[in-house]
């Protein structure tokens, strides 16, 4: 039983084990006034080290909760990862406390003797105490990547846990699974497309009532995303991203579930400043990493004018697409808007959008913005049909600037908002 204790006791703080028998040889065998400073001197770069390093790790840590799929993910990953923020936090504080007390020893070092005298306790043995605070900042450290780890275990092995090794939907995150397990069995200039493309609102709507008695009666919105562009929009712009389906004619106006529709595709209404639009044809792209830091996006280039494809000097169309493309792959999701079977008529829907658009036709930076806009949508749907509704992590900054209402000072009204 000792030994099984000593064991587990030895992996949870190795080291503090590892530094008491340390201190243990040390003051054993005497310490001289160089060797005094040179362990102080190495126990500073040390705890120095600890520090950049603590910092560092809750950097990653936060950055991997704005991850897809982290705000819908099960609990205990946020709970670990939030834990391992707080250690690193703690550990590179408590590392830079003690370089500086410790700098103070090293200046007043006069012999060997004093060392000794500091770290024994009254057994002649290293003092628990001083071990304990010594090493503490390398120990929470240690438990910080440990649980950012487990925590990243259970990200990628949770949503796979009731699929066989074989299956191939273990292959693909669950989060993207839902935008890409149905092919458009049909194809409709206005409403799928190879690639991204983009109409005027007005546009649109007047193609889809056209249609709608015919090739796309059928289509029904069964899904509205609110979603908030944190990362590569200097004013966190909204849009919505509306999931559409096609169902077979047999189940048409049943009351089925939606999972039973063969086709399934995504558009994304938004405000912009020259006017309001829909884009067809996004798939899910690679995203330049996310970041927390407000300035380091700025420098990074991820708050260009979107009319330059986030560079200055990538101005062609295609680098314009991508860059939109990107926009959308890394937006947040602030809340969802589910619709049982049928769902929303797709030119019912087209209505909603065109009654929104006429009723802020003039734009204004601090009204009739991208938020009025997406919320005008939000909430004529929620009025109009029934539904589920689901907030997600970031709900609390629907309609936003940096946390505040966007009315707040006519300042905000000469930023060049979306």
């Amino acid at each position: 039983m000792k030994t099984t204790f000593e064991t587990l006791a030895t992996c949870f703080g190795y080291t503090w084990v590892t530094s008491y028998n340390t201190l243990k040889v040390i003051c054993a065998e005497g310490i001289d006034d160089q060797e005094a400073k040179l362990w102080v001197e190495t126990k500073i770069n040390e705890l120095n080290f600890t520090a950049t390093i603590g910092a560092l790790v809750a950097s990653v840590i936060a950055t991997s909760l704005s991850w897809p799929g982290a705000d819908t993910a099960h609990w205990v990953i946020t709970a670990f990862w939030y834990n391992g923020i707080v250690m690193a936090v703690v550990s590179a504080v408590m590392a830079f406390q003690q370089s500086s007390a410790l700098g103070c020893v090293l200046a007043k070092i006069h012999n060997g003797g004093s060392l000794n005298t500091a770290v024994l306790g009254d057994d002649n043995l290293p003092s628990l105490k001083v071990v304990f605070v010594l090493q503490a900042p390398i120990q929470m450290l240690s438990y910080s990547i440990f649980l950012y780890l487990l925590g990243l275990l259970v990200f990628i092995v949770y949503p796979t846990s009731g699929l066989s090794f074989g299956d191939p939907r273990a292959k693909l995150d669950p989060s993207i699974q839902a935008m890409e397990s149905h092919k458009p069995s049909s194809q409709h200039p206005y409403l799928t497309s190879p690639h991204l493309r983009t109409f005027p609102l007005q546009e649109w709507h007047e193609k889809i009532i056209a249609a709608d008695s015919n090739e796309l009666s059928s289509w029904a919105v069964t899904k509205v995303e609110h979603m908030k562009n944190f990362h590569f929009s200097a004013v966190l712009h909204e849009s919505l991203r509306v999931t559409v389906q096609q169902r077979p004619p047999a189940q048409h106006n049943s009351d089925s579930d939606n999972s039973t529709a063969t086709t399934s595709i995504h558009i994304f209404v938004e405000r912009m400043k020259d006017g309001d639009e829909v884009t067809l044809g996004w798939k899910r792209v690679p995203h330049p990493p996310l970041t927390g830091w407000w300035l380091k996006r700025l420098f990074l280039g991820y708050f260009s004018d979107p009319a330059h494809g986030g560079v200055a000097l990538l101005n062609s169309s295609s680098a314009v697409t991508h860059w939109r493309a990107i926009g959308y792959s890394g937006s947040d999701n602030l809340y969802d808007l589910e619709f049982p079977a049928p769902g929303v008529p797709l030119g019912e829907f087209a209505g909603v959008l065109d009654a929104a658009s006429r009723a802020g036709a003039a734009y204004d930076p601090t009204d009739k913005n991208c938020f009025w806009f997406a919320a005008k949508i939000y909430e004529e749907l929620k009025a109009g049909w029934v539904y589920v509704e689901t907030p997600r992590l970031y709900a609390r900054h629907r309609g936003k600037f940096a946390g505040l209402s966007i009315r707040i000072v006519d300042l905000v009204g000469s930023l060049p908002l979306p």
